[in-house]
């Protein structure tokens, strides 16, 4: 039998350490909200792979916590005179203070009062700091967009908006401000992956992109990669005598599969000036193969993106949108069958099998 809310209360999931199962509890709701928080009661959180990772002992969070940071969320309280209760919302995974020295040049996502959801332990504020809840307390220093019509009919879609797609924008950002984009202008996206298919649409819609390539060890994902805008290539296309073809080809590579292993194979394919833009090794095992000589004589700029801005979210929220209008991409065949929040277990043990897996807490 699903585990119900009590009245005054929210249920979550509780992560203890690696090798502990999440155990669900109960946490007492605030009792009145400060000037700029909202509670938000959560009707869709994905499983993103970050958390799978510190799941499993691949990376180190504090305990206990509830973890999940990819989220839609109906307002029940407000604070903020914009937003009211029955609204449908996203937000940033950062919550920051918007005056410190990074903040003020546009590095938010490196505040130096960083708080991100998800990330949090228990003992922090209300304890209501991850998506693996019935709801989450948003604080005053975070963004927050209400969706538009076709996103709040799928919120399920919507979840992974405020990770994946909005830290894709950011790296569309980045590739912007590098590279002048041309009808001519080629791509090679690393890993098919969420991120990748988005990436892979991104590139093609939103920055016009003459050409975009992606590679994956996986057939499955290769096919996905196509039908979000990609030519698929198989690894081996870009090795050896095969890959000759490919050397010097590539205005810039999007890395977003997390491996290091691709970093020789890119930096082989960029062309001179290109721009290598790093998404998805973002763990201690993501020792790169390079020479300095091999960056310096082909003038290349290597870029790393983590997490992302405000305006990154809206552009995400606005972009997803367009392509649900348009139904432009098989988007609900990147999700799961729903699971509860009482078999969040299950739906961490299934991650591997989906894109993202879907929770209706």
């Amino acid at each position: 039998m699903a585990a119900t809310v009590e009245k005054g209360m929210a249920l979550a999931a509780v992560f203890d350490g690696p090798g502990r199962p999440l155990r669900l509890t109960r946490l007492p709701l605030p009792d009145r909200l400060a000037e700029g928080e909202v509670l938000l009661r959560l009707v869709a959180a994905t499983v993103c792979g970050s958390d799978v990772h510190t799941i499993r002992g691949m990376r180190t969070e504090p305990t206990p916590a509830i973890l999940g940071h990819e989220g839609v969320g109906r307002v029940e309280i407000s604070r903020r005179p914009d937003l009211t209760p029955g609204q449908l919302v996203t937000f940033c995974v950062c919550n920051v203070c918007g005056e410190c020295d990074r903040c003020s040049v546009g590095l938010t996502q490196k505040c130096r009062q960083l708080m991100k959801y998800g990330h949090t332990t228990l003992s922090s504020g209300s304890g209501l700091n991850g998506c693996y809840s019935s709801h989450v307390l948003i604080r005053p220093g975070t963004h927050v967009v209400p969706l538009p019509p076709h996103l709040a009919a799928s919120p399920g879609l919507a979840a992974p908006i405020n990770c994946a797609l909005a830290t894709v924008m950011a790296a569309a950002r980045a590739l912007q401000s590098h590279l002048p984009v041309t009808a001519r202008t080629r791509a090679l996206v690393q890993g098919a992956g969420l991120l990748g298919v988005f990436a892979c649409s991104v590139l093609r819609d939103e920055l016009r992109f003459g050409e975009v390539f992606c590679t994956d060890t996986v057939a499955a994902r290769r096919h996905m990669a196509a039908r979000f805008g990609a030519s698929p290539l198989e690894p081996s296309q870009l090795e050896g005598e095969a890959g000759r073809q490919f050397v010097d080809s590539f205005d810039c590579v999007v890395e977003v599969c997390g491996s290091p292993k691709v970093f020789p194979g890119g930096l082989r394919c960029l062309r001179p000036g290109g721009c290598y833009v790093l998404v998805g090794m973002v763990h201690p095992h993501s020792q790169l193969d390079v020479t300095g000589q091999n960056i310096i004589r082909k003038c290349l700029t290597i870029k790393g993106v983590h997490n992302y801005t405000a305006g990154d979210l809206d552009r995400a929220v606005a972009y997803l949108e367009s392509v649900l209008a348009e139904d432009r991409y098989p988007l609900h065949q990147l999700l799961s069958t729903p699971f509860r929040l009482d078999q969040i277990q299950e739906a961490v043990d299934q991650s591997d099998n989906f894109y993202r897996v879907l929770i209706e807490p």
